[in-house]
């Protein structure tokens, strides 16, 4: 697993064994699709008593976004995968306690949801304190810069 991954994933919180169960999926990923992860992302969620919840990995690479569901149940894995390249014709974006200009506090929340040309494809990121951050980051870089025109 590229060491910016372990990065993202220490600076994240993740433990040692979670890091462990991704670098498994991404090398499943590699396997099923033959495709190199250039970024990812986990998508977590803040229950009622401020319990994080990890739900989806996505991998990204310039033409392709790999969602990687249940990524921390081994034994239970579900991927899918869409082309990415001028493919998508909708994005949103809602934020809560979080000002992009400045960093992200406990409190924030950021999703992000984006339908492919088909209308029947989407996906939808979600991230919480410092996690907000890096799902910004992806954003901007693979969804954004990817809604096709007209």
């Amino acid at each position: 697993m590229k060491q910016e991954f372990i990065d993202y994933l220490s600076a994240i919180g993740l433990s040692d064994v979670l890091k462990d169960r991704i670098s498994k999926v991404l090398n499943e990923v590699t396997i099923l699709y033959g495709m190199t992860a250039d970024d990812i992302f986990l998508c977590d969620l803040v229950g009622s008593d401020g319990t994080k919840d990890y739900t989806s990995l996505w991998v990204f690479n310039a033409d392709s976004i790999v969602e990687c569901k249940q990524v921390l149940r081994a034994g239970n894995e579900d991927y899918d995968m869409v082309k990415m390249r001028g493919n998508i014709t909708y994005f949103t974006l809602q934020k809560s306690n979080y000002d992009f200009a400045t960093a992200p506090t406990i409190a924030s929340r950021l999703n992000v949801e984006c339908i492919f040309r088909n209308n029947v494809v989407s996906c939808k990121l979600m991230g919480s304190g410092i996690n907000c951050k890096y799902l910004l980051e992806i954003a901007k870089k693979y969804i954004i810069n990817n809604v096709a025109a007209g």
